[in-house]
């Protein structure tokens, strides 16, 4: 790494360092809500500008901010909570400034994710869960049934796609926005600032085949045998809820509205796939099938950008290890090769949340889900921070 990215990302880094603030006690109060009101302001003023800003004016701008935000407060002074808008504004300016700059590939694996795990610890964990994904298949009842279904899949020798009409298409969104509307009426923690449903928009041409962005969800329409029937339910659970859409706080006042953390908000979505696999039995296959295909997509594109692949041979792993058509495939791989380390980011986001399970020494199930819900995205090494603080991890 060049000695500007390195600096820029231990600038990211830092910007998720501890700050302390010492307890505020009598005339001191007066001057704590000045601060408090001063910080305030300037975080709603990037709130409401920086989003009309494109290009690298918004480095500029994030970098007056940030100064003018140094100059103008003295952190001592600050609530936790003003004081994590400052951290959050810190991380913001820092992250923009290292989209603007050539990275390699393991760095913007590391800045997507805001993780610091390896490429090699990256890729044994990949290849160790697509043996547990096999291990698992196997060991459901029908396995040769589900053989055979496979088989057919492939071949295109089923009708469990949508029927190749206008009509059918339709059809497809009406069925996907009943499946996603039933993980929001499931879902018991959904609060005021939190998303209350998903608009699902149908496109052709050369876009992923799911692209969430902003509460919508676009689904590529163009070739039918891209959408398998059978995926419905996980589609539904990946983006609505427990997934991506309970990371989103539309109602909320914070600058991590303004964050793209894809390792956190698609990491989350992964952690909570593979956790409904043992709450709901009858649909294992179906989930484990859709984990697998985002496990196989993930080492797709690390070996693809590491250059230990080829497209000929990502399409024939994923014909191989995937139920999947070669119409998906072949959009996933467009949509790798567009946007780098987007699926290995969300891996290491998945990985990561499993690793904060581990270390949880409170009511691990409900109760450390709500709250990592209820603080909402955050860089990993401010989360971890706070859930230590709670005393919810060790």
């Amino acid at each position: 790494m060049n000695p500007l990215l390195a600096l820029l990302f231990l600038l990211l880094i830092s910007a998720c360092s501890s700050k302390s603030t010492r307890p505020i006690e009598g005339g001191d109060k007066l001057r704590a809500r000045i601060e408090v009101a001063i910080a305030r302001q300037i975080h709603n003023d990037v709130k409401r500008e920086l989003p009309l800003l494109k290009g690298s004016s918004r480095v500029k701008y994030l970098e007056r901010k940030t100064d003018q935000l140094r100059r103008s407060v003295d952190y001592n002074f600050l609530s936790s909570s003003a004081m994590l808008e400052f951290r959050l504004l810190e991380y913001l300016s820092a992250m923009e400034s290292l989209r603007w700059q050539p990275l390699n590939y393991e760095t913007r694996v590391r800045m997507e994710s805001s993780t610091n795990l390896s490429l090699e610890d990256l890729e044994y964990g990949l290849l160790a869960n697509l043996t547990e994904i096999d291990n698992r298949l196997s060991a459901l009842p029908d396995n040769k049934e589900a053989a055979k279904l496979q088989h057919s899949h492939k071949k295109k020798e089923t009708n469990e796609y949508p029927d190749d009409s206008f009509a059918g298409r339709q059809a497809y969104l009406d069925k996907l926005q009943q499946a996603m509307q039933l993980t929001f009426e499931h879902w018991p923690t959904v609060n005021n600032e939190a998303r209350k449903t998903i608009e699902l928009i149908g496109r052709g041409g050369k876009i992923p085949p799911f692209q969430y962005n902003d509460g919508a969800l676009v689904i590529n329409l163009k070739d039918v045998t891209g959408l398998p029937l059978f995926e419905l339910e996980s589609i539904a659970a990946y983006y609505g809820y427990p997934g991506r859409a309970a990371t989103d706080k539309p109602g909320s006042q914070s600058l991590r509205t303004l964050m793209i953390l894809p390792g956190y908000q698609f990491g989350w979505a992964w952690y909570n796939m593979d956790r409904l696999i043992d709450a709901n039995v009858d649909r294992a296959r179906t989930y484990l099938h859709f984990i697998n295909l985002m496990t196989s997509l993930a080492l797709a594109d690390l070996r693809l950008h590491t250059h230990a692949w080829t497209r000929q041979t990502a399409t024939t792993f994923l014909s191989k290890q995937t139920l999947y058509s070669q119409a998906r495939i072949s959009m996933e791989l467009d949509a790798i090769l567009n946007r780098p380390g987007f699926h290995l980011s969300a891996f290491a986001g998945m990985t990561k949340f499993k690793d904060l399970r581990k270390r949880c020494i409170r009511e691990c199930e409900e109760e450390f889900l709500t709250r990592l819900v209820d603080i909402g995205p955050l860089p990993f090494d401010l989360l971890e921070e706070r859930l230590f603080t709670e005393q919810f991890i060790q």
